[in-house]
């Protein structure tokens, strides 16, 4: 199970590397003017730093291994499209008003051919269009599964929206424009150019997660009782040095969840260290718990920061080490003698 989940959030990684690589002309930071005063939460990419850094390349080295090919497949994609990956490509942004799959939309900025993009959009099978002034939404549902649908349009010349309903991307476009309230400078995009700021020397931020309203996510899906007093959490991914530097900084709803939060984080971080020490640990799960050591954890009033930088040639070891199936055997300490009597002719085992 745990090799799954590393595999999956390997996978999962490289999917959106791979699906919306950067250009490298410039950054692109989420943009306000696309994310709605109602957001709950916000996963942006900038794809333009995340093109310059080391953890793109290991993340490709990857995807190269699972797939085959994949800077190949990218460009034959790119040439259906009409754009390059990752030379055109810019940033994208996922937006969502509700914790549910469907509450989503996906803003991609890149240099696209729109032209192409709609004459083939409209030689698929389940398509539709409808004007929203002056701008056409197109809508496709499969056939055998009508509530599976997906919705899109341009909000601008390098800008293309997606959404599950037309009714989400209309509201895009009335945001675009003005006609609906953007999100404000201190909501859920307040910690992106702070965490800008701290990557100061490094490659800058390559994603940043944030979200408010946990409690409601905390009703819908129980993970802790503790995350249904986190108010808001502000996640950002960056590279400093050889390091993948991971901060998050949580709001709680009083000084004293703040250090129940810090000391839950304290405790796993020395349960982790006590898991290093074993000398019949599992390896892959030692050196992990031997990098969460570098993390450190502050508390000031409601706030909590985790700082978490994690080496990258030790992280590229790990993940080549888990998909190569190499794992090595916890070392033991040298007996001298064996504890047991070997009959002549049988093996240890036996």
């Amino acid at each position: 199970m745990q090799n799954k989940f590393k595999n999956a959030a390997a996978i999962a990684a490289v999917a959106v590397t791979m699906l919306f690589s950067p250009g490298r002309a410039r950054a692109t930071g989420p943009d306000p003017k696309y994310v709605p005063a109602d957001a709950k939460w916000v996963v942006h990419v900038d794809v333009d730093h995340l093109a310059k850094s080391q953890t793109y390349d290991m993340l490709m080295r990857e995807a190269e291994k699972e797939e085959g090919n994949v800077r190949e497949k990218l460009a034959k994609v790119g040439e259906a499209l009409g754009t390059r990956f990752p030379e055109d490509m810019h940033g994208v942004t996922l937006i969502g008003r509700g914790f549910d799959e469907k509450s989503a939309v996906l803003v991609v900025r890149a240099k696209l051919d729109k032209d192409r993009l709609l004459g083939m959009a409209k030689s698929m099978p389940g398509y539709t269009s409808l004007m929203h002034g002056t701008t056409e939404v197109s809508s496709w549902a499969d056939a055998k599964q009508p509530t599976e649908s997906v919705s899109g349009a341009f909000l601008a010349d390098d800008v293309l929206v997606l959404g599950r309903t037309s009714t989400d991307v209309r509201r895009m476009l009335d945001l675009a424009a003005g006609r609906e309230k953007p999100a404000p400078a201190d909501g859920l995009l307040a910690a992106a150019d702070a965490g800008a700021k701290d990557a100061a020397g490094g490659s800058g931020i390559m994603a940043y997660l944030a979200a408010d309203g946990l409690a409601e996510l905390q009703r819908m899906y129980p993970v802790s009782p503790l995350l249904a007093q986190v108010s808001s959490a502000r996640l950002t991914l960056s590279e400093r040095g050889d390091d993948v530097a991971l901060r998050a900084v949580l709001n709680v709803t009083s000084l004293e969840i703040a250090k129940q939060v810090r000391g839950a984080l304290e405790g796993f971080k020395a349960l982790m260290g006590l898991a290093a020490l074993a000398d019949d640990g599992d390896t892959d799960a030692k050196a992990v718990a031997e990098i969460a050591q570098r993390a450190t954890v502050t508390s000031e009033g409601s706030t909590v920061t985790l700082d978490w930088p994690m080496p990258v040639a030790r992280v590229r070891e790990l993940i080549e080490q888990n998909n190569g199936g190499k794992r090595k055997p916890a070392s033991k300490p040298a007996t001298g003698k064996s504890s047991k009597t070997v009959e002549p002719g049988t093996s240890p085992e036996q």
